[in-house]
């Protein structure tokens, strides 16, 4: 819950707008990653590769600029080859605010699809939005990573990116469930 009045009217006004309701959670564990490549520190792709090695039942990622690294796309396909459901929701080159990072990750979409992987591209016009900024991702619905860590070669070998990691079965399913049904539709 937000601590400051302003927020949470702002949170209230939200809440009304969308009519959706917001969870209150308490002994929530959070653990802040950052990366920064250029002083040789990669913690946020090795959490997420953490996480995928380790998924069990299902991976949802959402994220702008999904271009998978060679490591990172190999994950992927060994995670769907264990039977892991995994989904990626990422910008169509139409909504994307940078079209070419479109064609760069469509590169990898047939191996990966031919993997088992599901692969949506965000069409905006559907929630009457624009690019889908988010980047998130969820592990068998316990583990959720949010931040502004990007799924490219860029966050990975130049951009300094903090997340967070969210180790609570209760937020990462709502989280699950949310990107599922609003955005996905399931």
């Amino acid at each position: 819950r937000w601590r400051r009045p302003a927020t949470r009217r702002f949170e209230a006004a939200q809440l009304e707008r969308r009519q959706v309701q917001s969870p209150s959670y308490d002994d929530v564990s959070v653990q802040f990653v950052r990366s920064r490549p250029r002083l040789g520190e990669r913690w946020i792709d090795a959490a997420y590769r953490d996480q995928i090695e380790h998924a069990e039942t299902s991976i949802v990622i959402a994220n702008a600029y999904f271009v998978p690294t060679d490591t990172f796309r190999r994950a992927l396909i060994d995670a769907a080859g264990r039977g892991v459901e995994v989904t990626v929701i990422t910008n169509s080159k139409e909504t994307n605010d940078i079209p070419l990072i479109s064609d760069a990750g469509r590169i990898s979409y047939a191996e990966l699809i031919r993997a088992g992987v599901h692969i949506y591209e965000w069409h905006a016009e559907r929630h009457r939005e624009g690019t889908i900024h988010a980047k998130l991702a969820v592990f068998d619905s316990e583990v959720a990573i949010i931040g502004s860590y990007n799924l490219d070669p860029r966050s990975l070998g130049l951009n300094p990116e903090d997340v967070v990691v969210i180790d609570d079965a209760r937020i990462a399913a709502a989280l699950h469930r949310r990107v599922m049904e609003t955005d996905l539709g399931f």
